[in-house]
C-alpha cells in the first residue's frame, strides 16, 4: 500500500516541469535518476520513497505530471524527509499538489506541514487495517514511539550537517550513525564506538563497543590471541569510561563529545577495558563469520524502515 501526492508546477507546460524537477532532484546525493523514476535512498537515515516523472505522452491533462510515492508500512519521519525534500524542490520549482486520498478535488499549494499531517493520518488508518485483516503481523513487529522515531531520525538526517560543521570548526571527531538493535525481544537505540576514537554521542541506551584496529586477547582470562570484537554495553557504562574525558557538547547540547585532547585519554581507558565487562548479551568476534555461524543470535540489527510507530496501532 502506498501513499500518493500528484504535483504540477504553478504555470507553464508539463515538459518544462518534468525538466525543472529532474533538475532539483539530481541536486540530492540520495536520488538516482532512472528514466521515468526517481528513486531516493538515503543510507544515513535508511529512508527511500520514489518519485514517477511522466512519460509525457501518458499524461492526461487532468493528472500531474510527477507523483510522489511513499509506502504506508514505514515509520512517519520517511514522510518527514519527504517533505523536507519536497520543500527544497519547491524554492526552485513552484508547486501545486492534489492528494485524492484525503478527498482534494482542485490542486492547492504544495504544504510540506500539510503533507506531513495527511501522511500520518492515513498510515496509521492503513496500518490498523492492515493489523485486523492480516494473520501474519510480522511486518509490524517492531514498534517504537513516535518521539523516539523522530530523535533518530533527525540526528541520523543532520549527520551530514554535524559533519560539515565539526570539519569547519576543525574538530577531530566521528559522528557516528544512531541505529537500532534488538536483544532478547527488546528493541535498544545504540551508536559504535569504534577503537575508543574521539566520538560525538547521542542519546542511547546502548555503545557497540567495537574493537577492531587494537583487538583484545580472547579465551579464558584472556590468554588467547588478540580477535576483534563487537559487544553492546549499557550507555551509564559507556559513561564510565569516558569519565572526564567526555563532556555536553558546546555546539549540539543533545550529544556528548571529548574535552581537549579527551580524545585520547578516552580512547586509552576504553583500550584498558577487559571485553565482556557489562556487556548485554554475548560478544561477537569480526574476524570470522562468529555471527554468521551462531545458531542463537546474540543480537539483531533493525533496520529504521522496519519499524512502525506505537501511534499507528489502536491496541
Amino acid at each position: 500500500m502506498s501513499y500518493t501526492i500528484e504535483l504540477k508546477q504553478r504555470s507553464g507546460s508539463a515538459k518544462a516541469f518534468l525538466g525543472a524537477m529532474r533538475h532539483a532532484l539530481r541536486r540530492f546525493e540520495a536520488t538516482e535518476d532512472m528514466g521515468d523514476l526517481f528513486d531516493y535512498v538515503n543510507d544515513s537515515t535508511d529512508v527511500h520513497f520514489q518519485f514517477e516523472l511522466g512519460p509525457l505522452d501518458r499524461i492526461e491533462p487532468e493528472d500531474g505530471p510527477a507523483t510522489l510515492v511513499i509506502n504506508f508500512a514505514r515509520p512517519s519521519p520517511f514522510v518527514r524527509e519527504a517533505a523536507a525534500v519536497m520543500a527544497e524542490v519547491a524554492r526552485n520549482v513552484p508547486l501545486l499538489c492534489i492528494d485524492h486520498q484525503v478527498g482534494d478535488e482542485d490542486w492547492r499549494p504544495f504544504d510540506p506541514d500539510q503533507l506531513i499531517a495527511d501522511y500520518t493520518d492515513h498510515a496509521g488508518r492503513a496500518v490498523s487495517s492492515l493489523m485486523r485483516s492480516m494473520d501474519d503481523h510480522g511486518f509490524a513487529r517492531h514498534r517504537a514511539p513516535r518521539p523516539l522515531l523522530n530523535y533518530v531520525w533527525n540526528w541520523n538526517f543532520d549527520r551530514p550537517n554535524k559533519d560539515k560543521r565539526r570539519k569547519k570548526d576543525d574538530r577531530n571527531i566521528w559522528v557516528p550513525k544512531l541505529e537500532f538493535v534488538e536483544i532478547e525481544g527488546r528493541l535498544f537505540t545504540y551508536c559504535a564506538w569504534f577503537d575508543g576514537v574521539a566520538t560525538l554521542f547521542p542519546k542511547c541506551d546502548l555503545i557497540g563497543i567495537t574493537r577492531n584496529k587494537y583487538p583484545a586477547k580472547s579465551g579464558f582470562m584472556g590468554l588467547g590471541a588478540k580477535r576483534p570484537t563487537l559487544e553492546f554495553i549499557p550507555r551509564p557504562s559507556a559513561d564510565q569510561i569516558m569519565g572526564d574525558t567526555y563532556q555536553t557538547d558546546p555546539v549540539w547540547p543533545e550529544a556528548t563529545s571529548p574535552v581537549t585532547d579527551g580524545g585520547v585519554a578516552g580512547q586509552d581507558r576504553f583500550l584498558a577495558r577487559a571485553v565482556g565487562i557489562d556487556a548485554v548479551c554475548d560478544p561477537i568476534f569480526l574476524d570470522r563469520d562468529d555471527y554468521k555461524n551462531r545458531s542463537v543470535k546474540p543480537f539483531r540489527r533493525i533496520k529504521f524502515h522496519d519499524i512502525l510507530d506505537d501511534e499507528f496501532f489502536d491496541d
